[in-house]
């Protein structure tokens, strides 16, 4: 791919900039979003991974928002969106659909990380996605979604963990899989605003519905398809020391890369993990400004 432009990184311990918070209704719920920058600006639409919310995007976002206009969607059963009685991966694809395309006029980059990749990558496959300027997946696995060894990746999420206060929640929040950071605060703010306290017995948890991770029927077994046909530009972005990824999800999109003519690109992050926004969050800011430039640019000129 072209090199990422290369910006002054912002300071670690600095105030992060608040966002706009916001609400969309979809269908019978609401989806709850995160917004920086100029709505007139061209838009960036941020997805998490799972069992996360929008809050852990705030310092990409921070390094994003004089150029763009950020949001960071939290899905439902997660962060603050509602509780569904089932959730599918359609059902997630509507929601982004609803936050990104507000109108006819609209014409967003959507990012999306790990589970959130999954999504993105899903939603390249929908009929409106000739609508986006393009898709960024980050250390999103590709190939083989469906078999035993995933589903057990999920397992962990599906059991409630409960503490006696929120301090206690707090101080044991962790990234999984387990990695090294770059920006300790920045952790710190996100544990924050990943507990809640639960209403039926006052003890305190996770901000997300167990629910989400029970298996979905609409599972995809594979999203090469969807990422090889998709009608706007693609980039994987992977973390070099990623533990999520595996040599078929590289070789896989090596070889969308190859038979892409351009439109989809993979680029390694080097030495970084699984979550990038947290041991490599100035590359990967830098990686998606540089797509979003680009692609926008594009998209403005057709």
């Amino acid at each position: 791919m072209t090199q990422p432009e290369t910006h002054e990184p912002r300071v670690a311990g600095e105030p992060l900039p608040e966002p706009v918070v916001g609400r969309t209704q979809v269908g019978s719920h609401s989806a709850s979003w995160l917004s920086w920058g100029d709505g007139a600006r061209p838009t960036i639409v941020l997805l998490h991974g799972g069992a996360a919310h929008g809050w852990w995007w705030w310092f990409t976002a921070a390094l994003l928002q004089d150029d763009f206009h950020v949001i960071a969607l939290d899905l439902s059963g997660h962060g603050a969106s509602d509780w569904r009685p089932e959730y599918t991966y359609a059902g997630w694809v509507e929601e982004v659909l609803a936050v990104a395309l507000p109108d006819e006029s609209a014409r967003p980059v959507v990012v999306g990380h790990s589970m959130g990749g999954m999504v993105a990558s899903v939603a390249a496959g929908h009929p409106e996605a000739h609508r986006f300027a393009g898709i960024v997946i980050v250390d999103a696995p590709v190939v083989a979604l469906a078999d035993e060894s995933y589903l057990r990746s999920e397992e962990q999420f599906r059991t409630v963990r409960s503490y006696p206060d929120r301090e206690s929640a707090v101080a044991a929040f962790r990234l999984l899989p387990p990695q090294s950071l770059v920006v300790g605060d920045f952790f710190d703010l996100v544990a924050q605003r990943s507990v809640r306290r639960d209403e039926t017995d006052g003890s305190w948890t996770w901000r997300y519905d167990p629910r989400a991770f029970a298996v979905k029927e609409d599972r995809p077994v594979t999203t090469v398809p969807q990422l090889g046909q998709a009608p706007c530009p693609v980039m994987a972005v992977v973390g070099e020391r990623s533990s999520i990824i595996t040599a078929e999800d590289l070789a896989a999109l090596r070889d969308l890369e190859l038979a892409g003519g351009g439109d989809v690109e993979l680029h390694v992050l080097p030495g970084a993990a699984h979550h990038p926004m947290f041991d490599a969050p100035w590359a990967l800011a830098d990686i998606i400004r540089t797509c979003a430039t680009r692609w926008t640019i594009a998209v403005g000129r057709a």
